[in-house]
């Protein structure tokens, strides 16, 4: 992280600040697989920082989608949604692209889950049916911002929504459709 901290204040360019972006941003993922959730936290705050540098809109609403999932672990619903909103503010100020349209869908995926774990049965529908219209132009995305966003990961979180619902067999019609490709 130093090193390319360094690198970019002493050469700024939109490409430094976008790996340094992804650097905490993988910061972030150990810290909460190692359950140092005060440092992903601060990873969080930093990924913006970058991305904010970068000029790269996407960055900073992958950034809110993550922090959507930090709130979503911690039972706050309804902060997770205003930050996938918020995301899915920020994602105006970029062009329309195959990028933008994965990170919209994940944004959906993300909300899906949160309105899940919130019984609320429309919102899933609706978040679900969204992200599938953006999977169904996109393809699989596995080479966007770090996410694995595409047809199969909606059926996934169409299945993980069902769960949370205790709706347990559309959950495995769900997951009867799941099928998994070389990109996946």
């Amino acid at each position: 992280m130093a090193e390319i901290t360094t690198a970019a204040y002493r050469t700024p360019s939109s490409e430094l600040w976008a790996a340094l972006s992804s650097t905490y941003r993988t910061a972030h993922d150990l810290a909460v697989k190692l359950g140092y959730y005060d440092l992903s936290t601060v990873a969080l705050d930093r990924m913006d920082w970058a991305a904010s540098r970068a000029s790269d809109p996407l960055l900073s609403a992958v950034r809110q989608y993550m922090r959507a999932l930090v709130y979503f672990r911690e039972g706050e619903y309804t902060i997770g949604q205003r930050l996938v909103v918020s995301g899915q503010g920020l994602l105006e100020q970029s062009p329309q692209t195959r990028e933008r349209q994965a990170v919209a869908g994940q944004l959906h995926l993300g909300a899906s889950i949160i309105a899940a774990r919130a019984h609320d049965e429309h919102a899933v529908r609706n978040h679900l049916a969204e992200a599938r219209s953006y999977a169904d132009r996109v393809g699989e995305a596995t080479d966007v911002h770090w996410l694995s966003f595409g047809p199969t990961n909606v059926t996934v979180h169409a299945v993980s929504a069902h769960v949370e619902m205790r709706h347990y067999g559309e959950a495995l019609q769900e997951a009867a459709k799941v099928r998994r490709t070389r990109d996946n």
